[in-house]
């Protein structure tokens, strides 16, 4: 995957993320940086989490393993999980 497609896809995963916590407050998938907390920035609980990541997995034909669910903290570790399963 060249730069550009790897950019495109990003905003995607994170399109996905906007879609999934339903939030007022962040529309764009440029408004999420890849340092804000699930918990805490976005408020999402363990069930919002693991929401999120069954629908990446639904969404990008993919496979997130448990043990990496603990990891999964900020915006960009999610998407860089899921950008590791694409490649």
């Amino acid at each position: 995957m060249d730069e550009k497609e790897t950019k495109a896809k990003r905003l995607e995963i994170k399109r996905l993320i906007i879609e999934m916590l339903n939030t007022s407050s962040i529309r764009q998938p440029d408004e999420l940086d890849d340092g804000m907390s699930l918990g805490t920035d976005l408020g999402c609980d363990e069930l919002d989490k693991i929401e999120l990541v069954i629908a990446a997995e639904e969404t990008f034909s993919i496979d997130i393993k448990d043990d990496d669910l603990d990891g999964i903290t900020t915006v960009g570790r999610l998407v860089d999980c899921v950008m590791a399963q694409l490649d």
